[in-house]
């Protein structure tokens, strides 16, 4: 599974910051990598130090602006993380470089990261991995997940969009992966370390399809939710799509999520893989207050690795086949 799509342009939204502009008197754009709901984010570099950064911007007028709120929780992530340094278990949160504000826009300047995993996956030609590719991925997501989950936060918003591999062209590099976009997360933990208490109602959060089933039901979310998610895109990244792919309606989506048994789908003469099912007991079993088993997950994920040959001498991941992360980078116009 190593083919890739033929390149197509990755953005079509207009630029609100042309090459060449420098923002804030020190970061020179290069050029805008991606656009959504929350604005867009820039390739550029700090003048001063030649480091290569994103660029993260909000216009003022947004309906919702989240991006200072972004920008606090990563500073104290951060924070946590400084304070933690080689205790337990490492969490490669992105780091906040820059937080400021114009009459027009709010900025966050953050490290330069790789593609993302949606980018990665449509750029396949079957728009899926395969399964030693999934399990990696699968199990790299849940890492990144406990380890937030440790600092007593909770996401929220966990989708393939929100997870990058690094940057840079090395096996140890491009083998890491970040969680990023922090704009819905929330801390579940008060500083004592008890849990804050369930809600017994909570607004819609996440992403419609790959968010939780609680968060159709307006429940309040936490960690499980979270795991939820990755359950969803696991299924994705194996099969190529999710039996909702084509449905707009949210109330629907949350009752197709409900009556769908996932692990009956067509996953081959083998199977579902037997990791999906022990993560699927977990999500079945875990309330709002327990602690996922995390260390139940990546031992069923290391063995089904190992059965599958990823720990075979020279064993690729799907995008270490076929060159598709400098595929995306030069789509995009990024150089490094």
């Amino acid at each position: 599974m190593n083919a890739i799509k033929p390149s197509a342009s990755y953005i079509t939204e207009t630029s609100w910051f042309q090459p060449n502009y420098i923002v804030d008197f020190k970061y020179h754009i290069h050029s805008l990598i991606s656009t959504g709901g929350f604005g867009q984010v820039y390739w550029a570099s700090d003048n001063y130090t030649g480091q290569f950064v994103a660029i993260k911007v909000e216009k003022k007028d947004a309906k919702y602006q989240l991006l200072k709120f972004e920008a606090e929780t990563l500073s104290k992530l951060n924070k946590i993380s400084y304070k933690r340094h080689g205790k337990g278990k490492k969490f490669d949160c992105i780091k906040l470089i820059n937080y400021f504000e114009t009459k027009n826009f709010n900025f966050m300047v953050m490290p330069l990261c790789g593609p993302n995993f949606y980018e990665i996956r449509k750029a396949m030609i079957e728009e899926k991995f395969s399964i030693t590719t999934t399990l990696w991925v699968m199990k790299n997501m849940i890492s990144c997940l406990e380890g937030l989950h440790n600092y007593g936060w909770i996401h929220r918003d966990v989708k393939p969009a929100n997870f990058c591999i690094d940057l840079y062209n090395t096996n140890d590099c491009r083998r890491k992966m970040y969680l990023v976009d922090f704009g819905l997360a929330k801390k579940f933990r008060k500083s004592d370390g008890s849990m804050i208490p369930k809600k017994d109602y909570s607004n819609f959060k996440g992403t419609v399809r790959y968010t939780s089933i609680n968060s159709h039901r307006r429940r309040d979310l936490g960690r499980i939710d979270d795991l939820w998610s990755v359950y969803f895109i696991c299924v994705e990244n194996l099969i190529g799509s999710l039996p909702w792919r084509n449905i707009a309606d949210k109330e629907e989506i949350g009752y197709m999520k409900k009556e769908c048994n996932l692990l009956e789908l067509n996953y081959g003469s083998t199977g579902p893989p037997n990791s999906f099912k022990v993560l699927y007991e977990q999500l079945r079993s875990t309330g709002f207050y327990n602690e996922p088993k995390y260390g139940e997950l990546y031992d069923a994920i290391e063995n089904e690795m190992r059965d599958f040959g990823y720990y075979s001498h020279g064993k690729l991941l799907d995008w270490e086949e076929c060159g598709i992360i400098n595929l995306i980078l030069f789509q995009k116009g990024i150089s490094n």
